[in-house]
């Protein structure tokens, strides 16, 4: 079997996909096994892939903003069902993203400010 490099998050068609962090667009379009895909770089050793879209909100070279809508979820390419494929990339190699999505909720919660404290 091929390996599975990433995260397959499922949502209903068309859901948006909203870039984690801010960053440069290096890729959309069309890629193999994943569809329709864009590809963020946010850092010098970060890179974020999003696949099986069934549409694109961002071009390439647009910098983009924690938040901002990149594309929308499909099943494009290699894909059963409607999800969203997600990838994180460290220097160049694809990491696990769970533990960094672990992270994030919990700095988004602790720093959620409509919540109140009993």
């Amino acid at each position: 079997p091929e390996f599975h490099s990433g995260l397959d998050i499922f949502a209903m068609r068309g859901t948006p996909v909203i870039a984690p962090g801010d960053g440069k667009v290096l890729f959309v379009g069309v890629n193999g096994q994943l569809g329709k895909t864009v590809k963020i770089q946010h850092n010098a050793h970060y890179e974020t892939v999003y696949g099986h879209l069934s549409g694109y909100a961002v071009k390439v070279n647009q910098i983009v903003k924690r938040g901002e809508v990149i594309g929308y979820v499909g099943k494009t390419g290699n894909s059963t069902g409607y999800h969203l494929h997600y990838e994180i990339h460290k220097d160049k190699k694809p990491i696990d993203p769970f533990p960094c999505l672990l992270n994030w909720e919990e700095r988004h919660l602790l720093s959620d400010k409509h919540l109140r404290k009993e």
